[in-house]
């Protein structure tokens, strides 16, 4: 699990990159953007970033190249796209390659936020169902383990 509070934003649009930028500051200690996907590959580090944002035509090297090459580093980073072309062949590629969401373009900051954030409970649900998961599984295995150590102690002793 991520916590280090750091966001990772990809834009090649200047105008764009500086009003997430500005808006995610709020939310996050540490926003850091890249201009293409190139430069986000330099600035990347695995299990370093809570989220990465990144648009998907950009020059150098687009979203889905970068989307593919940070989920080789990183497969748990939380990964959002945007477009400005939103279509059903867009979508298809951008989960096929591992995003987690897509977002069109032009888009309300606040219903942006609204989605990221509702993505963190989500997970945060999911991750605690599987702790609770793991402890039930693990308490199992140590109940049958006690029991069976228990009468081989009992018939060897005997």
């Amino acid at each position: 699990m991520h916590s280090k509070g750091r966001i990772l934003i990809v834009e090649d649009d200047p105008s764009v990159l500086s009003i997430l930028s500005e808006n995610f500051e709020a939310g996050f200690p540490e926003v850091v953007t890249a201009e293409n996907g190139v430069e986000a590959l330099m600035k990347f580090k695995p299990y370093d970033y809570d989220l990465v944002i990144s648009d998907i035509r950009m020059p150098e090297m687009d979203g889905f190249s970068l989307l593919e090459k940070i989920r080789k580093m990183d497969p748990e980073v939380p990964f959002f796209m945007m477009t400005g072309f939103p279509n059903n062949e867009t979508v298809s590629t951008a989960i096929r390659k591992g995003a987690d969401g897509l977002i069109p373009k032009p888009f309300h900051f606040e219903q942006l936020k609204t989605r990221i954030f509702d993505f963190f409970a989500k997970r945060r649900q999911k991750e605690g169902r599987d702790l609770w998961r793991g402890i039930l599984w693990g308490s199992a295995v140590s109940i049958a383990f006690w029991i069976i150590t228990g009468i081989t102690l009992f018939l060897f002793l005997k």
